[in-house]
């Protein structure tokens, strides 16, 4: 855990190698004692993983195996009021009688929270980190909810892997604000609950890169030849390059996709490599590279080693990335992954969540609980202008996808 200092570039910490795999399961049935501060008033904010991209990937491998296997404040108001905490009795101690067993980065739910889960509802919570269960499918493990990608919902609802999520047993779901309530993957709403999102952008060393007004063309750059990383995802690559020229993935047409293949082949000659995200934080650490296309919270793993390191939205827009929360179909406890969703979609909950993760969540009522220093950075909380020349992930024609795959046989 690590101070809001994460956020300025005046935090500096020594590099530590990676840690090894931790043990697969967080047990949080045990109850404390006495509760920490209420929810809502973290003071600090622990760091993501800098594979932010892998886990979402290990994420989407899992859950495509089916049975067996294992935007933030919005400029339109929620629904109706938020319902809060101080609405419910008093949370009652009382023994664990269930087990609910979630997919899920163990960032994303603080043991206060699940405590208080467990208390409420008897229901003691088991986390599993993605990052730690490579060989899920061999294991025959199973869970009961999990958070995966967006873009992995189209394929996971195609082959069935996904149980239906009934809104109306999930009564906060009416606290997620317009802007985040239809995921363009599941615009019914049928198998997936938005809950956390975040930026791409740019990442670079200030102490090389100058000028006040960086925008994507800079990923282009001749005059940093050799010191620019690119994911080693073509999707995110393309996203780049039609930032560049002005436009979204699914909304460019053939002349366009074109145009993003001619810029890629060029960019190809000056880019240091295509990496993994781990690979391109330890280049951004070490100031081996100056410039990358990044997501956000790998952006800050860089920042919190070399405070040279700075992270932009570009005043043009970004692609956004969304987690929303699924039932698997070999679910043994839905109505428990129902409760502890709409547990969390309480303002003053998710606002702990995001506190604790330095995330940005999908419940536009929570403003007001979160921490001052997440509120003050312009690259987790958007401004409204910001926002609206920002892009969910969506799906995309037959066309688009035969070029992006076209595109991967070239680079990859």
């Amino acid at each position: 855990m690590f101070s809001l200092n994460r956020y300025t570039r005046g935090h500096s910490r020594e590099k530590k190698p990676h840690a090894p795999a931790r043990p697969e399961f967080r047990n949080t049935s045990g109850l404390p004692d006495a509760f920490p501060a209420p929810v809502g008033t973290a003071r600090t904010i622990r760091p993501t993983i800098a594979s932010f991209l892998q886990m979402l990937a290990v994420l989407f491998a899992i859950l495509a195996l089916g049975p067996g296997c294992s935007r933030e404040e919005d400029k339109a108001p929620p629904v109706t009021g938020p319902r809060s905490p101080a609405e419910e009795s008093p949370a009652t101690e009382q023994p664990a009688t269930a087990i609910l067993r979630v997919l899920c980065k163990p960032e994303f739910l603080p043991e206060t929270l699940l405590a208080e889960f467990t208390a409420l509802t008897g229901v003691a919570v088991i986390v599993a980190n993605p990052s730690d269960h490579p060989d899920l499918a061999a294991s025959g493990a199973s869970f009961d909810l999990a958070l995966v990608d967006s873009l992995s919902l189209s394929l996971l609802i195609d082959e069935g892997a996904l149980t239906p999520i009934d809104p109306a047993s999930i009564p906060n779901i009416v606290n997620i604000s317009p802007l985040f309530s239809a995921d363009p993957f599941d615009p019914d709403g049928v198998f997936s609950v938005p809950f956390l999102w975040g930026t791409f952008g740019i990442a670079f060393n200030r102490d090389v890169v100058t000028g006040p007004d960086i925008e994507w063309e800079i990923l282009f750059d001749r005059t940093f030849s050799g010191k620019i990383d690119m994911p080693d995802d073509i999707r995110l690559i393309v996203e780049a390059a039609l930032r560049d020229l002005g436009t979204f993935l699914g909304e460019a047409d053939t002349d366009t996709l074109n145009l993003v293949a001619d810029r890629l082949l060029e960019q190809r000659k000056i880019v240091r490599g295509y990496f993994q995200i781990p690979e391109i934080v330890d280049h951004l650490a070490d100031n081996s590279t100056y410039i990358s296309f990044l997501d956000g919270p790998s952006a800050f793993s860089a920042i919190e080693i070399n405070p040279a390191v700075e992270y932009i939205v570009p005043a043009s827009g970004t692609p956004l990335w969304l987690l929303v929360w699924v039932i698997p179909a070999g679910s043994e406890n839905a109505d428990a992954a129902r409760r502890l969703i709409d547990f969390l979609l309480d303002p003053k909950r998710i606002a702990a969540v995001s506190n604790a993760a330095g995330v940005a969540n999908t419940v536009g009522g929570s403003r007001p609980y979160l921490d001052a220093g997440l509120v003050q950075m312009p690259t987790i909380i958007l401004s409204d202008d910001l926002l609206d020349r920002c892009r969910l992930p969506g799906p995309i024609d037959l066309e688009t996808e035969n070029f992006i795959m076209r595109l991967k046989d070239d680079f990859m």
